[in-house]
């Protein structure tokens, strides 16, 4: 593996999952991933997973000069993935079309991507699930400033906990986050973790209406967009 960038270098990509040809990279699943994917009662659910998986396989292939269809997984007591030769961390996320994928050589690391939803941010659930200051927080906002700024919680916690290893079972009202621009990743002591976001380095998403954030745990993330994929995904159209 050719990687000379710094230790806490973290390579992101994005997908758009409904541009990937699912029938072509389909075969590079393995048994379990393709048992999973059989049992989606949708075919777009069903084509998302494929896509999302055949994409983290590629790429990580790339990255270990591998063949994708033989890299082996193994999952952490959450269910979180992870190489069983750990020559990498890596963490995938996606929501409806849009996938985001982060690689790193340095430390565990957590990704999230979150479509906005004013439906799905609503008071009662911030009480539940956020913390104290947190909540005092969003009280004060209104309209899309309060749905925006929820959804910008919800990322950087949920890539928070997915690099601690327990997800969002680990309690996502256990610790604060900040939810302002963030130029700059912080760091979160209670998890010995740093967070940053995506919209700096993928402008795009905001305008689909997605908020995302990385963690990395014990490093600050040099955040490395890889805009255009090093390595060929099978699509229908551009990727972007």
């Amino acid at each position: 593996m050719l990687w000379t960038g710094p230790i806490n270098e973290v390579l992101v990509w994005t997908f758009h999952l409904d541009e990937i040809n699912t029938e072509a990279v389909s075969t590079l699943l393995s048994p379990d991933e393709r048992d999973r994917a059989a049992r989606f009662r949708f075919d777009l659910h069903r084509g998302r997973y494929i896509a999302g998986r055949a994409g983290m396989r590629i790429v990580l292939g790339g990255l270990l000069n591998v063949p994708p269809e033989s890299l082996v997984f193994v999952y952490g007591e959450h269910g979180k993935p992870a190489l069983q030769s750990g020559e990498l961390h890596f963490n995938l996320s996606n929501s409806d079309h849009r996938a985001v994928l982060g690689v790193t050589r340095a430390a565990p690391i957590g990704i999230d991507v979150e479509r906005i939803n004013p439906e799905r941010g609503r008071p009662e659930i911030a009480e539940r699930f956020f913390a104290p200051e947190e909540i005092a927080e969003l009280t004060a906002l209104t309209g899309d400033a309060y749905t925006y700024a929820f959804f910008q919680l919800w990322a950087r916690k949920e890539a928070v906990l997915k690099a601690v290893g327990t997800g969002i079972s680990g309690g996502l009202s256990s610790f604060a986050v900040p939810h302002g621009p963030l130029p700059q990743a912080v760091h979160i002591p209670s998890q010995n973790c740093w967070v940053g976001n995506l919209s700096r380095a993928f402008p795009y998403l905001e305008g689909e209406r997605f908020s995302s954030a990385v963690a990395l745990l014990a490093h600050e993330p040099l955040i490395r967009p890889v805009c255009d994929t090093v390595f060929r995904i099978p699509v229908r159209r551009t990727l972007k």
